[in-house]
């Protein structure tokens, strides 16, 4: 029972603690600040990243998987001081869980990043090469859609999908963790060196996609789910079940540190001295 009572049970989740914090302008405001935010950021990080996913782009995996976590990392330092810069449902679940957004907050985030990715995709099917298209003569069908590669099987790609967001939820914790509140101009570089590392390695199984919103534009572009519920199933649950467990064992006890966070959604998103 002695060891029990170290585990930090104080969970800060909330159904819409924003509209008890703020004015009702402040509030509006916010709610602009982050679907602009959101809704720009996925988009930008959809269209980039599939942009570069053609055989026209010589490098393969490796500047294939660098891309992706080096858009994201622009992203965060582009809008992270106003939105934090989720772009990812799995990333919104970590602050959701947390407690720095509410989960009224946190679905309003999602939808954002669902609407901003398929604007980023249309945007780039729609202005893309057709001469010279994304895979060489002929533009293929499907193009950057996320799909399990052959021989993986379902619970492999949950696994991969699963682990490897829960790695990059890792980090958002150790971001958000008040300890490190005060540790800020290396997060860009941490997101884009984790986001490449997992989109690398998991590419081969299953296009390595540890993100939600950026599958769903090209399948749905496509029309193509086929084994869609994967990339939202085992993104979500890599990110709850790391959270959680961050939370129960890493995370301070200490009042006074947990009030320093602040809330995320109303004020600066980003540690501040």
């Amino acid at each position: 029972m002695s060891v029990a009572r170290n585990f930090n049970y104080n969970f800060k989740c909330s159904v819409f603690k924003e509209k008890e914090e703020a004015s009702t302008n402040q509030l509006i405001f916010k709610f602009i600040q982050v679907f602009v935010g959101e809704f720009l950021g996925t988009a930008m990080l959809v269209f980039w990243g599939c942009a570069c996913m053609g055989e026209i782009n010589e490098g393969g995996q490796t500047v294939r998987s660098l891309m992706f976590g080096i858009i994201f990392g622009l992203c965060i330092q582009i809008f992270g001081l106003d939105t934090t810069c989720h772009i990812n449902p799995a990333i919104t679940l970590t602050y959701i869980i947390f407690g720095d957004v509410s989960l009224v907050f946190g679905l309003y985030y999602m939808l954002s990043q669902i609407l901003g990715g398929i604007l980023g995709f249309a945007l780039l099917e729609l202005i893309g090469p057709e001469e010279l298209s994304f895979y060489g003569v002929v533009k293929v069908e499907n193009f950057c859609v996320t799909n399990i590669r052959r021989n993986v099987g379902i619970l492999r790609s949950l696994f991969w999908e699963a682990s490897a967001t829960g790695t990059l939820c890792f980090v958002v914790c150790s971001i958000i963790d008040p300890r490190n509140r005060d540790r800020v101009e290396s997060i860009p570089i941490k997101y884009t060196l984790c986001v490449f590392s997992m989109i690398y390695v998991c590419m081969p199984y299953t296009g390595g996609s540890i993100n939600p919103a950026r599958s769903l534009a090209p399948a749905l572009w496509h029309q193509d789910f086929s084994n869609h519920w994967v990339y939202w199933i085992g993104p979500l649950l890599g990110s709850a079940f790391v959270t959680v467990l961050y939370h129960l064992i890493f995370l301070s006890k200490d009042e006074d540190q947990r009030e320093k966070m602040g809330s995320v959604a109303l004020q600066s998103p980003l540690p501040t001295k």
